[in-house]
């Protein structure tokens, strides 16, 4: 990703990403949303168009990196 991005995703920029059902869009884009707001302790706005945002999926992303919610 960071390759095909020229460095990464950057600081102040939208992005959208799309692709066929299943196909894993929400999955990543809370693993980025999650590990940019920790590694850079930045506010990062997740826009869920479909109303379906799961907290507990971040808790899994939170709890595979062995982070603790605090």
């Amino acid at each position: 990703l960071d390759t095909f991005l020229s460095g990464g995703l950057r600081q102040g920029h939208i992005y959208e990403l799309c692709g066929a059902s299943s196909s894993g869009k929400s999955s990543i884009c809370l693993s980025i949303s999650t590990n940019i707001a920790l590694n850079s302790k930045s506010i990062v706005h997740y826009v869920d168009t479909k109303n379906d945002f799961s907290s507990t999926r971040i808790q899994m992303i939170l709890d595979e990196n062995k982070i603790n919610n605090e």
